[in-house]
């Protein structure tokens, strides 16, 4: 997972600040609930193996090409909004 840092003027993986920070999955065909869905559980299941990285918000689909495009060359994402989770004191 990496965000844009303002900071560092650049792709991140080390978020340092609050602005909004997104996992992301690229999906490939045409755009039914059925790869929503797909796309989104696998980029949960994902998201639950990384630690210290807390879903913050619900996932939502961004649609690359119009609807002339045949199903087969269409390119999709699912967006799940993340934060860092805070660090645990010992």
């Amino acid at each position: 997972m990496r965000c844009f840092d303002k900071a560092l003027r650049g792709w991140s993986p080390w978020h340092r600040d609050a602005s909004p920070c997104v996992a992301s999955r690229g999906a490939e065909g045409s755009y039914s609930r059925r790869n929503f869905e797909a796309t989104r559980d696998a980029l949960i299941a994902w998201l639950a193996r990384q630690p210290g990285v807390v879903v913050d918000g619900e996932p939502y689909a961004v649609y690359w090409h119009g609807p002339f495009t045949p199903w087969f060359a269409k390119r999709s994402e699912v967006h799940i909004p993340v934060r860092m989770a805070a660090p645990t004191q010992p």
